[in-house]
């Protein structure tokens, strides 16, 4: 259950990282004693990053190998499932919440004993 934590952890993290790196125009710039270095910042990266992006891919396939297909289709089931609840109480909420204060108006109310 760690691991999977982990694993979600981290796939938030590049879901939204990841475009923000992938499509901003880094750049650094040094100063220097009058002297000005600037560069763009993933031109000397293509190495880590290759690197960074292997590093990955064996995680993925380690986890893949741990937790089996069983495992994968489960917790896809589950989180498809998370996500199908979560978007149906936003979306129907307004008459969840008139349903239940009607059933909290006219529930049968019991004698309270003395």
């Amino acid at each position: 259950m760690k691991l999977l934590f982990i694993i979600g952890c981290l796939a938030l993290f590049l879901l939204f990282s990841g475009p923000e790196v992938v499509f901003n125009d880094y750049a650094w710039t040094w100063h220097f004693d009058n002297h000005f270095l600037h560069g763009h910042f993933f031109e000397s990266m293509w190495g880590a990053i290759a690197i960074i992006g292997v590093i990955f891919a064996v995680i993925a396939l380690g986890v893949f190998f741990t937790v089996g297909i069983i495992g994968i289709v489960c917790a896809s089931l589950f989180v498809v499932g998370l996500a199908l609840l979560i978007s149906g109480v936003a979306l129907f909420w307004p008459f969840i919440l008139f349903g239940a204060v009607i059933w909290l108006l006219i529930a049968e109310k019991k004698p309270q004993s003395a």
